[in-house]
């Protein structure tokens, strides 16, 4: 059974590395779809994996893509696989034509983990994690720990959402399904309303929490400085993101 963990991180001036991290595997990532389309023009034939993952090796040795090599080549391995699937649900009619991204909105990567031979036991590669730390490219970043862990690590991917927040999300495998119980031995039924949020089977009442009213003054200020800014400019870029 597989279960996968949201857990944020905490804001930090590093995350501006992962950022730099971002644009790197989006621009990666439209030379792999300009490669596909350029590639089917002049032979009319699909490009195959195995052929796309040996490019990379010879990207890495050019000035242009040398950046490459600060990637983790799960993380290629792992995008190129993701392209490749793309690719073959458009040819088999299934999906469009895979696009080209803006760079600047590139939002995710994703370590794997293997078998290590020794314990036998899932390993992650280019990544750790520590409790509350997990650590990859040399620089270790704090999340908010919610819950505890249970289970292999399978994958982690590195998120960034709409609103620049940063996430990890962890797929682990399970060996059997968990028996979920109630903490108490006791359960409720609610009822959603328009006056009261949620009504409980036992008159429990939880007012609505009015997240965007409570946010609205704050909401208005940071849209008119925006609209000050000039679209596009780095001040525009940094506002948006924070």
């Amino acid at each position: 059974m597989l279960i996968t963990y949201k857990q944020k991180l905490y804001k930090n001036d590093k995350n501006r590395r992962i950022d730099t991290l971002l644009r790197r595997y989006g621009v990666f990532y439209n030379h792999c779809i300009a490669l596909h389309k350029r590639y089917y023009r002049l032979f009319k034939k699909y490009l195959k994996l195995y052929d796309l993952q040996k490019h990379i090796t010879k990207l890495k040795k050019t000035h242009r893509y040398a950046f490459l090599k600060t990637l983790g080549s799960q993380t290629l391995q792992d995008l190129t696989e993701r392209i490749d699937k793309a690719f073959k649900k458009f040819f088999n009619k299934q999906a469009k034509l895979p696009r080209f991204k803006k760079v600047a909105n590139y939002k995710s990567f994703t370590f794997k983990s293997q078998i290590d031979k020794k314990t036998g036991l899932n390993k992650g590669v280019g990544f750790e994690i520590k409790d509350n730390v997990v650590s990859f490219n040399g620089y270790s970043y704090k999340f908010i720990k919610t819950y505890a862990l249970i289970g292999q690590v399978k994958t982690l991917t590195i998120k960034r959402d709409n609103m620049g927040d940063y996430f990890l999300c962890l797929v682990c495998e399970l060996e059997n399904n968990p028996n979920k119980q109630t903490a108490c031995g006791k359960s409720v039924g609610f009822d959603f309303g328009l006056r009261t949020f949620l009504t409980g089977s036992d008159n429990t009442k939880i007012e609505s929490p009015l997240f965007f009213s409570q946010y609205l003054p704050l909401i208005k200020r940071l849209s008119k400085n925006l609209s000050k800014k000039v679209k596009g400019s780095n001040n525009f870029k940094k506002l948006k993101r924070n």
